[in-house]
């Protein structure tokens, strides 16, 4: 799982890479899709309110 959705989104937009993304889990969970070179899905899942609880 991902660390901070917020950046990932970013970085996504600032490379121009289409991103699709899905509020699951009640809006629990943030899932990112992307596809990679050869096509294949890949899913980027986060959760933000475990995020802002934890240290650092």
């Amino acid at each position: 799982f991902g660390t901070d959705v917020d950046e990932m989104i970013g970085r996504l937009e600032r490379n121009d890479v289409e991103y699709d993304k899905v509020i699951a889990r009640g809006g629990a969970m943030i899932q990112l899709y992307v596809h990679e070179p050869n096509g294949l899905k890949i899913e980027l899942g986060f959760f933000p309110e475990e995020e802002k609880s934890a240290p650092g």
